[in-house]
């Protein structure tokens, strides 16, 4: 038990740090791509427009590039990379840029995004703290019938938390044929275990078994007739929020992906607004 919990303890300082690191890279990335995109004449107007902005369909030029290349140059160098590293992770990132490898947002889901980062940005000044978490997942299950999983953090609550359980409850998504078992049960209603086996390929058997019964210790599954398996519908939209974000972090374009989703949507915070 005590080599768990220095474990835990070791899992949580890095997990400190990487927040640390996370905060210095995205308050960097807003003041350059301030002084990239806001024409001179228009700085002073900032504070009467919409502090955040998420655009649709953008396209990198060759001197966004260029820019961007200098100065994420400089950034990798104070963190400690070295120049092969720099030079790696910079020519991965602008040959998906290129070719468009990066998710676009329609015109309509730009707006949408615009619409509740603004709305939650209002609301983190009234609070007077600088990090918030705003998430709304909705699953429509027919006509006017809806089921909706929803978080709103605006005090840094999501930093109080007992490294045991969270490790506990994240262990679930943890494994990978744990986590075939989520998408499968994502996509259907409910399954018997012989049926759960053939859509997954995952044979019978105590690890079989094993995984349901992670599965259901972290209060995801529906109660069902015996022998038969679902996910609630907080389960689902639980799981389908967790995939929406890994996704983002794991594809083969995720570095661009990360990249986007932090400029885009921050291109017009006014610098004065920025906390340090």
């Amino acid at each position: 038990m005590n080599e768990e919990i220095r474990l835990l303890q070791e899992e949580v300082a890095l997990l400190k740090e990487g927040l640390d690191n996370l905060k210095t890279t995205v308050l960097s990335l807003i003041r350059m791509q301030q002084q990239m995109n806001v024409p001179e004449n228009t700085k002073n107007n900032i504070a009467s427009e919409a502090k955040i902005n998420w655009t649709a369909e953008r396209e990198y030029t060759e001197a966004d590039i260029t820019k961007w290349r200098e100065f994420m140059t400089d950034l990798l160098k104070e963190q400690g990379n070295s120049e092969e590293e720099i030079a790696s992770i910079l020519e991965r990132i602008i040959a998906g840029v290129r070719n468009n490898k990066f998710p676009e947002d329609s015109s309509e889901e730009a707006e949408l995004k615009t619409l509740v980062s603004e709305a939650l940005r209002k609301n983190l000044e009234k609070k007077g703290t600088n990090i918030g978490v705003l998430v709304s997942t909705l699953g429509i299950r027919g006509e006017s019938n809806y089921s909706v999983w929803g978080v709103l953090d605006n005090q840094k609550r999501f930093l109080n938390f007992d490294p045991l359980k969270m490790a506990q409850f994240y262990n679930v998504f943890a494994n990978e044929q744990r986590l075939i078992l989520l998408r499968t049960l994502i996509e259907n209603a409910e399954l018997t275990a012989s049926e759960l086996q053939e859509k997954t390929g995952i044979a019978a058997g105590g690890q079989f078994y094993h995984h349901l019964k992670e599965i259901a210790t972290a209060d995801l599954l529906a109660k069902t007739k015996r022998g038969s398996y679902a996910l609630s519908s907080a389960g689902k939209l639980l799981v389908a929020t967790v995939f929406a974000i890994g996704i983002s972090n794991t594809t083969e374009a995720a570095e661009i992906t990360k990249l986007v989703n932090m400029l885009e949507g921050l291109t017009n915070v006014a610098k004065e607004e920025i906390s340090e």
